[in-house]
């Protein structure tokens, strides 16, 4: 028993050195290639000019803006968000592949963050052109008095007396080129469910004419709904640097993990656990150690507090909800 004891000790220093390691390496991947002047030009200065709102005091969407609202949403410490888009005016959004889909020329995203209750930054991801890296981001600052954001490539941290940290818009990249859509939290996957009222749904966006009929409506996933939530965590919160389609950059590597595993749900769904990409990639990379979340690199990595600690970009703090999800859910297993 006591030579038990030994091994298992040894291993898990091993592990914890390797671990250590490959944080060191990730270092060097953690840069990303600042945009051009022309992305952004291409960007309104401020919010107030961003065709968002038609009225800023009280907020009434501009025409052709729709919000919506991700079924699994992004882990940004605790921040509260609000999201729209919108499209030129007659346009559609290719969903030929149903999982990268395509977005016409003067598509543009919002997504608003609010910490401690006051509105800090809102970020804008726009469509410039017609190749699927054409698109230009950055983000808006809000003022103190909050009557409007200013487009802030720079970044900034602790805005308005908050936590919250603005990222520069170089670090866009590090998360939204990890999908050749470039669009994340806009999918059949994210919109495919039964939204809350006031919010873009499938079916509405059908009926508008901005999807397809082929869009399905609902997406099946497994009858567990602890299975659900987890992999829809992993897939908002990790799936846009890990996933097998990631596209191939001539740039700085700009949080290309080069691993093998993939925490996408994919459009067509999943009938059980055991089919998902985070499941079967997981289990044969050895980053997921089923019924054993002590054992999973993958929970390591979620609460490691060092260079090493996953998600990389957009947060600082632990997601005590996240933590507490995803170790229950490699335990059962």
């Amino acid at each position: 028993m006591v030579d038990l004891m030994l091994v298992r000790i040894a291993l898990t220093s091993l592990w914890l050195a390797v671990l250590l390691t490959s944080s060191a390496c990730e270092e060097d991947f953690t840069e990303c290639d600042e945009p051009t002047d022309a992305a952004l030009a291409a960007l309104p200065a401020s919010i107030s000019q961003a065709n968002l709102f038609s009225d800023m005091s009280t907020e009434a969407l501009a025409e052709g803006v729709w919000a919506y609202k991700p079924r699994f949403e992004l882990w940004t410490d605790g921040a509260a968000k609000r999201r729209w888009f919108s499209l030129p005016a007659g346009a559609t959004i290719d969903t030929s592949d149903m999982d990268q889909w395509r977005f016409p020329t003067g598509t543009t995203l919002f997504k608003e963050f609010s910490r401690d209750g006051v509105r800090v930054e809102t970020r804008i991801l726009t469509k410039s052109g017609p190749e699927d890296d054409a698109w230009s981001a950055s983000s808006y600052v809000w003022a103190q008095d909050q009557s409007d954001a200013f487009l802030a490539p720079e970044g900034g941290d602790n805005q308005l007396g908050t936590a919250h940290d603005v990222p520069p818009a170089a670090d866009c990249a590090g998360c939204h080129d990890g999908r050749a859509s470039r669009a994340l939290g806009f999918s059949a996957l994210q919109l495919a469910w039964a939204a809350p009222d006031g919010f873009a749904s499938v079916s509405t966006l059908k009926e508008a004419g901005i999807l397809p009929d082929s869009v399905p409506e609902e997406i099946p996933l497994p009858a567990n709904a602890e299975d659900v939530e987890a992999l829809g965590y992993l897939h908002a919160n990790c799936s846009h640097c890990h996933n097998a389609t990631r596209p191939i950059s001539d740039g700085l590597r700009c949080y290309d993990p080069e691993e093998n595993f993939d925490f996408s749900l994919p459009a067509a769904g999943v009938d059980s656990v055991y089919e998902a990409p985070a499941y079967t990639t997981g289990v044969a990379q050895n980053v997921l150690t089923p019924g054993d979340a002590q054992r999973s690199q993958m929970i390591q990595r979620f609460l490691n507090n060092g260079n090493a600690r996953m998600p990389a970009l957009g947060t600082e703090v632990i997601d005590a909800h996240g933590q507490a999800l995803l170790t229950s859910w490699v335990n059962n297993l």
